[in-house]
């Protein structure tokens, strides 16, 4: 169940914070610091974390553990169970990450502390969940400083109200800490007057919660405002497990062992001493070359086409972001425009126009170029991503229909189309998007079989030939892993209308035609049209990978011009990319476009919503 938080901007007058408030819940805000006081009051002081928050919700009748294993969370059940995170020194390793996010994908409710602040230069955080999450965490000192909203007596507070709640909730978060949510993922959020503190995203059929801060449940704080409340309301329904970290051992049982470590690693240790230390480069998922070939694009378009289209296209692109932010947007007048995009970018208007100004003649300075992508990558950055879906406003096509036992003719079938060409270029670094691209082939081939229908798959750009016929059944769903399990993506591109000629020719009447890729400039003049024609035959759902080295570099800032004509070849790559995205979705094609990591669930979602009767 998607907990509802709404964003209170002000207070209508003053409000009694120990006055009974939040009277409509079950359990209502006086109830639960009476509760919560009395807890505290009779239990002895411990060092146990969260010791009386875990007593807190048993009182309130939601059984909860606590656990210091991840081997806990294979045996689980995702549904109805709740899974807190608060309690972390160490980071997550990418491994307990898939695991967790695999559970959440299944029905579970994650609650997690995000705290780890967004390092610009390396273009991460250091918290593998935050990183897949695309979640960021700033300083709130970073971010404009705003006066409190009329009426509101208490700024620092976090505000929350509920429907048909006369009054809101209040929470004590820090409000040192600030979350930040660039790519629009996030469902809900709650503030207080200058910053974000607590965001809501769905992910896959579970739910992900983020707080900035956790201390507001320590023993020491709980039971001040509505924070004890809080905890209640976001795991009410649910099983509740507490993840901690291991207790250390005692300090002198591997004392010697510890000693002969330390010994040894001394030796490289006094060499690295001796070694010039150079100043640490963001990591990069591209080599030298690459970024070569994409600042040289970004520079054979300044040259060929001049400055004012290369702008424009940049200027073009934000505008339809500021669009789907604001309906009406376009039509309205263009110092109406500046306002609200500096209302949605907090940005002054001068700024805004001195980006979005048109450029005359093909001649500007450096400087003056550089200065202006640099103002409009902020303000795009600012405004968040924008789907295909919500620039072109196609309805989803038609669906794929209902399988009962026996209502479906056998030969009913899904056809899997991998394209592997995205990732020939780059093996290593690719290589797990390439894994990621493979995941969504056999968890979608393992649902449609499980639905009642026949799967193939065809494989191309592929040292390796590939293509099974469709057929029923287990026994097909191992023939797809042993076929995909060594794959050597290439660049020779198969001829899509080939391909998609062969279907038609073949006995099955598909109900499906899935094509899982990654963008690469091979398919943007071949395999456009083919899905399009497809697509006029049978539901065609096309499972776009988004490559990451592009994002990572689109979001590097600008200050020089050499990297000013990286991010215009960046930008002419990604926005080529939509283009096509745009294309495919005005040809009836549904398309999903998501990060690697994420693919398979939102592939998933989308068939799910395809196989649902349309009325």
């Amino acid at each position: 169940m998607l907990v509802a938080l709404a964003l209170w901007a002000g207070l209508t007058g003053a409000a009694d914070l120990d006055s009974p408030r939040l009277l409509d819940q079950t359990l209502n805000s006086q109830a639960a610091r009476q509760s919560i006081a009395r807890i505290l009051a009779s239990q002895p002081s411990v060092s146990t974390p969260y010791r009386g928050a875990r007593d807190f919700l048993q009182a309130q009748g939601l059984g909860n553990h606590a656990t210091t294993t991840w081997d806990e969370l294979d045996t689980l059940p995702a549904r109805g169970h709740s899974l807190m995170l608060l309690h972390r020194q160490t980071p997550l390793s990418a491994q307990q990450v898939d695991r967790l996010l695999g559970w959440v994908q299944r029905g579970g409710r994650l609650l997690a502390v995000a705290d780890a602040l967004w390092d610009e230069a390396r273009a991460s955080s250091g918290d593998a969940l935050l990183d897949r999450l695309q979640i960021r965490v700033q300083s709130s000192s970073q971010l404009p400083q705003l006066p409190p909203a009329a009426g509101d007596d208490y700024p620092s507070l976090t505000k929350l109200y509920l429907e048909d709640e006369s009054a809101p909730a209040y929470m004590g978060f820090d409000t040192q800490r600030h979350l930040d949510d660039p790519t629009g993922k996030v469902q809900s959020w709650a503030n207080s007057n200058g910053a974000t503190h607590l965001m809501q995203m769905a992910y896959g059929e579970g739910l992900i919660t983020l707080v900035s801060d956790a201390r507001l449940w320590t023993d020491e704080q709980i039971q001040r405002y509505d924070n004890a409340w809080l905890l209640w309301y976001l795991n009410q329904g649910s099983e509740v497990t507490w993840v901690f970290e291991p207790v250390p051992e005692p300090p002198g049982r591997y004392a010697l062992w510890v000693f002969a470590a330390l010994l040894l690693a001394a030796v490289p240790g006094l060499w690295w001493m001796r070694t010039r230390q150079r100043p640490q480069r963001a990591p990069n998922l591209l080599d030298r070359g690459q970024l070569q070939g994409i600042r040289e694009q970004g520079r054979r378009s300044l040259r060929e086409l001049g400055p004012g289209e290369v702008l424009a296209a940049l200027q073009k692109d934000l505008l339809q972001r500021a669009c789907l932010h604001h309906p009406g947007f376009d039509a309205l007048a263009v110092a109406e425009q500046w306002q609200v995009l500096a209302q949605l970018s907090q940005q002054s208007t001068r700024s805004i126009g001195a980006a979005l100004m048109p450029v005359r003649g093909r001649r500007m300075p450096a400087r003056v170029f550089t200065r202006t992508v640099a103002q409009l990558q902020r303000l795009r950055d600012s405004l968040g991503p924008m789907s295909a879906a919500a620039r072109t406003g196609h309805p989803v096509a038609a669906a794929v229909g209902t399988v009962g036992p026996s209502a479906m003719p056998a030969e009913r079938a899904v056809m899997i189309l991998l394209e592997c060409g995205a990732w020939s270029s780059h093996p290593g670094a690719h290589s797990s998007d390439l894994k990621h691209a493979v995941h969504a082939c056999l968890q979608l081939a393992e649902t449609v079989l499980a639905d009642g229908f026949a799967v193939g798959l065809h494989v191309s750009s592929s040292t390796s030939p590939v293509h099974l016929k469709p057929q029923p059944g287990a026994e097909q769903l191992q023939r797809l892993v042993e076929a995909l399990a060594q794959l050597e993506p290439c660049q020779i591109n198969g001829d899509p209308a080939t391909v998609l000629d062969a279907l038609h020719r073949d006995e099955h009447d598909y109900a499906l035609l899935v094509m899982v890729t990654g963008f690469h400039a091979g398919i943007e003049s071949t395999w456009p049209l083919a899905l399009s024609r497809a697509a006029q035959r049978w539901p065609v759902l096309l499972a776009s990978l988004r490559d990451e080295a592009l994002e990572r570099l689109r979001q590097q800032p600008v200050r020089t011009r050499r990297e000013a004509l990286l991010y215009c070849g960046v930008m002419q790559r990604l926005l080529l990319r939509q283009r096509l995205h745009d294309r495919l979705a005005a040809g009836g094609v549904n398309v999903v476009d998501a990060w690697p990591g994420e693919i398979a669930a939102e592939s998933l979602m989308r068939y799910r919503s395809l196989r649902q009767p349309r009325t």
